[in-house]
């Protein structure tokens, strides 16, 4: 109802024609986002329907540290890093192309004739091929780095959660909510 009475009254501002009808959807796209950046609608979680003798409990999380916020964000860049680092290159990808035609090959000509020259030439050059492409995906020095990192932020980062979830959970004003 409130959206058909804001769209009356900004079409009486911006008038009729196609610089109304312009003027009036961009005014409501932004006063739309403007009322989700505010957050005022509340955000539903859960719909449940309790019977007799069941409760719901809602535990909610204490706001982040500023420690936590700081591992959170290096985590996050941690994560990008690492991704970038482990991404597979072209030279990568090429081996790894040619070591899957290969053993295709292979298994189609030992399929036919597995004592064949035919066979065992292209068996050895799938071989040669698996092995050229597993030296080419080994992960770099940098990537293992990263990722060790990335594992000890995240414990870190875990570690400080678990601490401040107990933390909360000792405090005489509990946010335990139970509904029956």
């Amino acid at each position: 109802m409130a959206s058909i009475i804001r769209t009356r009254v900004l079409s009486r501002v911006f008038g009729e024609g196609v610089t109304g009808v312009v003027g009036v959807a961009v005014a409501s796209w932004a006063i739309d986002k403007v009322r989700e950046g505010i957050g005022s609608d509340p955000e539903l979680l859960d719909i449940s329907q309790l019977k007799a003798g069941e409760t719901y409990t809602i535990v909610t999380r204490p706001a982040p540290s500023r420690r936590e916020r700081k591992l959170a964000t290096d985590y996050a860049k941690l994560a990008k890093a690492s991704a970038s680092a482990t991404r597979l290159t072209g030279p990568q990808r090429k081996a790894e192309k040619a070591a899957t035609k290969a053993v295709d090959r292979a298994a189609r000509l030992v399929a036919k004739d597995p004592e064949s020259s035919k066979a065992r030439s292209a068996q050895q050059t799938a071989d040669m091929r698996i092995a050229r492409s597993v030296r080419a995906n080994t992960p770099s020095r940098k990537a293992v780095a990263l990722d060790a990192q990335l594992t000890k932020v995240s414990r870190e980062l875990a570690d400080l959660q678990a601490a401040s979830m107990e933390r909360a959970s000792r405090s005489r004003r509990s946010a335990r909510r139970e509904f029956r």
